[in-house]
């Protein structure tokens, strides 16, 4: 009996209870509550054994936090292309590619593209 198309996949992917090795199409894109115009590809979750997560954020001209955001967890903000505005405790910074940016525990932050293009 033929299979439905797409009911079996392969993938690349190897997630082990030390590693995960992720290729690109490996990672879904997804989205995450207080977020617009935004793409998010988790790459590693508490879920998945590790004692942080990392994602990837794919925002489009404009897109970003709905509003100001303060979970009580500490962030690091590394931009890999386009340009971003991040506002932490109210002091506004611009972010080019390989700029990157802290939030300690506690402090509140907006981010949001600016320009033309995608921001990641």
């Amino acid at each position: 009996m033929a299979q439905p198309p797409g009911i079996f996949a392969r993938s690349r992917a190897v997630v082990t209870q030390q590693y995960a090795v992720m290729p690109p199409e490996g990672i879904l894109a997804s989205a995450l509550p207080g977020f617009e115009r935004t793409t998010v590809r988790i790459q590693t979750a508490p879920q998945m054994g590790a004692r942080f997560a990392q994602m990837v954020l794919e925002m489009e001209p404009g897109g970003g936090t709905t509003s100001t955001r303060n979970d009580g967890l500490e962030h690091v903000f590394y931009l890999l292309s386009g340009s971003v505005s991040l506002n932490i405790d109210g002091q506004s910074h611009q972010l080019e590619p390989h700029g990157y940016a802290y939030v300690p525990t506690g402090r509140s932050y907006e981010i949001r593209a600016q320009g033309d293009g995608e921001s990641r």
